[in-house]
Order: structure tokens, then sequence, then C-alpha cells
């Protein structure tokens, strides 16, 4: 047994830490997003403020573990609380981002925290393609992918729809080319979750909309 005191939660990010203890961490970050989307009778400025501290704390959390994860013998360990912090960002920004909903900001805090939020899901998108290109290479053989956890199944599906309305708003080559690429590795861990199907038919439900909404 160690002497030294094991970890908490509230370590701080610094610190060298295990895979499992980023997972809780992690974990614990996307319980505060979570609370913080379910709070009422909270002024908008102070609202605003605290998303804005959560997506700073989650992406300084983000940017340790693909840190941590650089050596590849290490990558599969850590994809686990990656995938977990990637999620709880897209969960943050989502709701402000508006996607389709066609309701104009109210007032210029609204509107400068929808901007916030459309940057930040392009940008954690982007980061999940890394994800999702790096997982691909590092599970050459079923061991590897029996290591994958289902996890990871919704942060995939999750920048694959942003790359589709991405798409579908800008015509945007690289998004096409990203949703593709996501798609392709969600059929990659197919045989081993059945929630990667089935994010992969919502995926094509979603493309058969738009296609249909924009030829319409």
């Amino acid at each position: 047994m160690a002497s030294q005191n094991p970890p908490s939660v509230s370590s701080p990010m610094s610190d060298p830490l295990c895979p499992f203890a980023r997972l809780c961490q992690a974990s614990r970050l996307l319980g505060k997003v979570l609370r913080h989307h379910g709070q009422r009778d909270v002024q908008e400025t102070e609202r605003f403020q605290q998303a804005s501290d959560l997506y700073l704390e989650l992406s300084d959390l983000a940017r340790i573990l693909v840190h941590q994860a650089a050596m590849p013998q290490e990558y599969l360990a850590f994809s686990t609380p990656m995938s977990v912090c990637f999620s709880a960002l897209c969960a943050l920004c989502d709701p402000y981002a508006c996607h389709g909903s066609g309701d104009q900001p109210s007032t210029p805090e609204e509107a400068k925290m929808q901007t916030q939020a459309v940057d930040g899901l392009k940008t954690v998108s982007s980061s999940i393609k890394d994800f999702s290109d790096h997982l691909v290479s590092q599970t050459t053989n079923n061991l590897d992918i029996e290591r994958v956890s289902p996890f990871v199944m919704e942060t995939l599906y999750t920048a694959g729809a942003n790359f589709a309305w991405d798409t579908r708003e800008s015509g945007n080559e690289s998004s096409q080319e990203s949703l593709d690429s996501i798609r392709q590795s969600l059929g990659r861990f197919s045989g081993k979750w059945k929630s990667s199907q089935a994010y992969l038919r919502i995926l094509e439900a979603q493309e058969f909309t738009y296609g249909a909404v924009a030829t319409g």
C-alpha cells in the first residue's frame, strides 16, 4: 500500500493522475454541466459567466488528457475520460448554440454566448474527429477494440451530428469529410457495441432529413 494520500476528484488538474481518476474528474464536470442547465431563476449575466467558466475548466482538462494520452500505449487507457470530457463540452455548448430553432438572441449577452457556443461546438467537434482518428489507429485488433468504452460511441455520434448540421448549413466539404470519417469509426466499433449501430442509423436518418429539406 502506498503511504501517500489517494487523489480525490477535487485534486488539481495539474497533478499527474491515472485514467480512472481522470474519468472521475470528467464525470464530475459533466455533472456540473447538467446542473448548470437545470438551474432556474438565475440572472442571464450570471448564467453565461457560469457557462464560460465551465467551458474553460473542461477545455483545460481536455488539453491535459490529450497530453497524457500522447504515448501510444496510453491512448486507449485515457480514451474513456477523454470521451466524457468531450461529451460534457458538447452538452454545455449545444443549448446555447440554438441549432435550427430559428430564434434570434434577445440581448447582446445572449448573442455573444450563442457565438461562443457555436465556435465551441466547432472546436470540440474537430477535437473529437482527431480523437476518432487516433482511436482507429490504436485499435489494430479485436483485443484493442475490446478496450474501447461504450461512452466513446455517444461522443463520436455527437460530433457526427454537429458535422451533419454544419454540412447542411454551410455546405462545408471539410465537415462532410469529417462526418464520413466519424461514420467509418462508428462502423469499426459496431461489432462490439450495439449503440454504435444505433448511432449510425440516427446519423443516416439526419442526413436524409437534411437532404430532403435542402431539396424541398
